[in-house]
């Protein structure tokens, strides 16, 4: 019995579903074009970098959304196109032998799984294609983000007239920060006492809240003095040890003066 129509029916399913594939690897090239010129932007005004890039974000979120409808169409259409051609095969095998009906049976089993096969293959490359180019556009405004992050912070020192030696020096400081609060363990946390800080380390400490590197002025001044602990940590068990020590040796006087004061006591 001839499957010539039928297979007809599955070819066609293949390449329309392939072609609404097709037609959203051509948007989603589209996208990035339009994402490139956003992060390009970004990174041109450092002062609305966050806003374009919140825009940027919406549209590669709204992207995502349209490619899974698509790939849910893509799919719905070969099903549809594979239920097309089974009932085409139906209509030939009306009236033939039960012998050719366990043919055609046969033959039209092995026909839908190579054309199943055929389509996952396409979906399966379509699918890693764009997931790759959907991760570089999310890495590519990640770097931008830190990128306009940190123009914005020399952008912010620069106008508060902070001296040159200081912007090098802090802007050495944020090139490690952010993997530093990663390391930074939490732990358990007191309030202290409000304190007094020179202006210049305050206008520094604003600069990098504005910048968004600490969410306060309160986190910033936190992180510097447990910063500034570790740093002089060797030296500040120096003078732990000394201080352990003058304590053990007060300890032995007192416990001396008490022990004669005593045995004037017992004598009188």
């Amino acid at each position: 019995m001839n499957l010539g129509e039928v297979e007809d029916l599955l070819e066609e399913a293949l390449e329309k579903a392939s072609d609404l594939l097709r037609e959203s690897e051509s948007e989603l090239e589209k996208l990035a074009e339009r994402i490139e010129k956003m992060l390009e932007e970004a990174r041109e005004r450092p002062a609305s970098a966050l806003e374009i890039l919140r825009a940027a974000k919406v549209e590669l979120r709204t992207a995502k959304n349209a490619l899974r409808k698509r790939a849910r169409e893509a799919r719905q259409e070969f099903r549809r196109g594979v239920a097309e051609a089974l009932e085409k095969a139906k209509e030939i095998a009306r009236g033939a032998s039960r012998e050719e009906r366990l043919e055609l049976m046969e033959r039209m089993r092995e026909l839908v799984e190579d054309y199943r096969e055929r389509f996952r293959e396409r979906y399966e490359d379509w699918a890693s294609d764009v997931e790759r180019k959907m991760e570089e556009l999310l890495e590519a405004a990640e770097t931008t983000r830190e990128i306009a992050k940190r123009r914005r912070f020399e952008i912010a020192v620069a106008s508060r007239g902070i001296g040159e030696s200081i912007l090098d020096a802090v802007a050495e400081a944020l090139a490690t920060a952010t993997e530093a609060l990663k390391k930074t363990e939490p732990g358990p946390s007191v309030v202290v006492s409000s304190i007094r800080i020179p202006k210049r380390d305050l206008e520094v400490i604003d600069s990098l809240v504005e910048a968004g590197l600490f969410r306060s002025r309160s986190e910033a001044v936190s992180f510097f003095a447990h910063r500034g602990i570790e740093a002089s940590r060797k030296w500040l068990e120096e003078v732990r040890a000394k201080i352990e020590e003058i304590k053990r040796l007060r300890a032995e006087i007192r416990k001396s003066l008490e022990e004669e004061s005593g045995e004037r006591s017992n004598r009188a």
